[in-house]
């Protein structure tokens, strides 16, 4: 083990063919080391590239691990390892969470932070719970939890990274992918992949919905970022409509795009917004839309755009209903008419009309939010989310059947799959 990590320590970042060579070889033997085979759970370790905090990133990606660990941390020991400026380790309820220093990123990706010293903290976790498959410290990871003998779990959240898995097959040594999504899970082996899909937090959960009627107004909420869509929702905004725009801003050059189609428009940016200013938001809407697109406004494909949509169950916990598109996995939890209205993505004429009925038919609008509601509070708390990944690790964990916690879905190949999603 010593050997271990000296090697990653030594490993120049910048010479890829080194680090290679470095990983084809412990891959190799890490693949051939029998797992061991303790007979109880005890111990669970999250490693993500970031966390939800504005010292790190604000986005669904970082909030999915934050929270299903600390969901996971009522049930059962649990730690999360992520990576921040420098090292901290504090508690957040019953979650320790261990803050690594970054060495240095790949390729200058902020996203794909370069660290070793963390390993140190997989010594005794049962499960390791990789989430993000690309960056480095996910495949640094899987080749000291397999040189351990500990299970290993994936769930990828979009994020991209250098990848020692494009120069070996790091998916020889996952135990079992999470995809978020049915969507999702056409990137995984489908014999070796369960879906767990997000869930909500419980600032977001409230006691009883917000009363109606509500402000004529319409919420976005996520990242200033081009595959969002927002310029084609500002576009689709009736004249006497407001829009609330709330997400930080990762993309400086559209954000003054967005500010430039609003001028004469009743739009108000929130670049700052705590998870209360959202959930105020969330309930003085009339809805939420996601207009999120596979080819955004510079002619940018992005193939793997919104896994999931937490926000659009945020808002369904609140009993405010949702307008997605057709994109990624957001369908898999609107159902049409129903809980909200999916439409075809960069169309601002098919947003205007979802938009324009639920704002002049308050009725609809509380209906569709209330069914919407309740989908959230039977499948979607991050308890339940939790619950569900603990099933998932004992059935693998364990040389025999683990009782049942909540039920599981292992979809198998999506039914209408195309190579090319935006066609």
């Amino acid at each position: 083990m010593t050997n271990f990590f000296r090697i990653l320590r030594d490993a120049d970042r910048r010479n890829i063919e080194i680090r290679s060579r470095m990983t084809r070889g412990l891959a190799w033997v890490a693949h051939k080391r029998p797992a061991r085979g303790r007979q109880a759970l005890h111990r669970v370790v999250h490693v993500s590239p970031a966390y939800f905090d504005r010292k790190s990133y604000i986005g669904g990606g970082e909030r999915y691990p934050t929270c299903l660990a600390g969901a996971m941390s009522d049930l059962i020991d649990t730690r999360l390892v992520t990576f921040g400026e420098r090292r901290e380790s504090f508690k957040s309820g019953s979650l320790q969470v261990e803050v690594f220093p970054v060495r240095d990123f790949i390729n200058g990706a902020k996203h794909d932070p370069y660290s070793w010293k963390f390993l140190i903290k997989l010594f005794g976790a049962d499960v390791v719970h990789c989430h993000q498959y690309t960056p480095f410290v996910t495949t640094a990871a899987l080749l000291a939890a397999s040189f351990l003998g500990r299970k290993t779990f994936v769930t990828d959240l979009g994020g991209e990274g250098w990848n020692v898995g494009q120069q070996v097959v790091t998916h020889d040594l996952v135990t079992s992918f999470c995809p978020i999504s049915e969507f999702a899970i056409r990137d995984f082996e489908h014999d070796r992949s369960s879906v767990i899909y997000g869930g909500v937090s419980p600032s977001f959960l409230t006691t009883s919905p917000a009363s109606w009627p509500r402000k004529r107004q319409v919420l976005f909420v996520g990242r200033l970022l081009p595959h969002k869509g927002i310029n084609y929702l500002i576009e689709a905004m009736p004249p006497d409509v407001d829009l609330v725009v709330m997400g930080s801003v990762y993309h400086p050059d559209y954000f003054q795009l967005l500010q430039r189609l609003s001028q004469g428009k009743r739009v108000r940016f929130v670049t700052n917004a705590t998870d209360a200013d959202i959930a105020i938001g969330y309930r003085e809407s009339v809805l939420t839309i996601l207009p999120s697109v596979y080819n955004d406004c510079y002619g940018a494909f992005h193939p793997r755009a919104e896994l999931l949509g937490l926000t659009l169950l945020e808002s369904q916990a609140n009993g405010t209903p949702v307008i997605c598109t057709a994109v990624g996995g957001m369908p898999e939890f609107v159902t049409e008419g129903i809980t909200g209205f999916v439409v075809p993505p960069n169309n601002p004429a098919a947003l205007r009309d979802r938009i324009t009925l639920l704002i002049n038919d308050h009725e609809l609008a509380r209906k569709i939010g209330l069914a919407g509601r309740q989908v959230v509070e039977n499948r979607f708390t991050w308890r339940r989310v939790a619950e569900s990944c603990l099933q998932i690790y004992a059935g693998n964990y364990l040389k025999k059947n683990a009782p049942a916690l909540v039920p599981i879905t292992t979809p198998g190949k999506r039914q209408g799959e195309t190579k090319n999603p935006a066609n």
